[in-house]
């Protein structure tokens, strides 16, 4: 289930649309919080986690006791490319596959995962650092090898190897969803989960937090997408 979209991240969105309508340029001072709380008819908690949210995408800058400074450049966003699109498609393609074969890969895992598996794929949970896309990787090809099926190992190992070759387009608008400190720690916080119901042994737990979990990941790119690629009008 795709979650809803916050009140924060509403005007994390409202933001965005006004610097990529150009009323806030690169090198531009955004309104002080106070303005926003009232331009937003929000709170200023709300005004700070989107300012914060802004900020983890690479598109401004805060800097304290002065204020946010825009950093996207809406010229980067004009005329996407064919690379740009390219890995949009590669991408969603992968996505996809992955929404088909993965949360039936974390169910057969929950059924047949040794306390060896368990092990293996507790130690590429989140520690105290940051949780890097390498270590994402791993947890999904230990819970792929925790089902003991040659096949499905070989199809996750591939799926991996494939997306490892699509990366953004150098210079990219935005940072990508998996070099966002926000999202990395929700992506560590839902590898928990499924962990979690694996080491239960609760099938029906880890085929649901499994498609959760992509489809989260799929909405976060979604979003990126929007926003680091966009087409000139004609």
């Amino acid at each position: 289930m795709i979650q809803k979209t916050t009140l924060y991240e509403q005007v994390t969105n409202r933001l965005l649309e006004q610097i990529t309508a150009g009323i806030y340029r690169k090198g531009d001072m955004l309104p002080c919080e106070k303005a926003l709380m009232q331009e937003m008819g929000v709170s200023r908690v709300t005004v700070r986690e989107a300012l914060k949210r802004l900020a983890d995408m690479g598109a401004i800058e805060t800097y304290q006791g002065k204020g946010s400074v825009v950093l996207l450049d809406t010229a980067v966003l004009d005329g996407a490319s064919t690379q740009e699109e390219r890995f949009r498609t590669d991408f969603l393609h992968s996505t996809q596959a992955r929404l088909l074969i993965e949360p039936e890969i974390a169910r057969a895992a929950a059924l047949e995962a040794t306390v060896e598996d368990l092990k293996a794929l507790e130690a590429t949970l989140p520690g105290k650092g940051r949780y890097a896309a390498r270590q994402m990787d791993a947890f999904h090809l230990e819970l792929a090898k925790a089902t003991h099926n040659p096949p499905i190992i070989q199809i996750m190992q591939s799926l991996l190897q494939a997306e490892a070759r699509m990366s953004p387009v150098e210079g990219a608008a935005l940072l990508v969803p998996e070099r966002q400190t926000t999202i990395t720690h929700e992506l560590g916080a839902q590898h928990r989960k499924i962990y979690e119901a694996v080491q239960e042994h609760n099938s029906e737990f880890a085929y649901f937090y499994m498609k959760e979990h992509l489809l989260y990941l799929l909405q976060r790119y979604e979003e990126y997408f929007k926003w680091s690629i966009r087409k000139e009008t004609p």
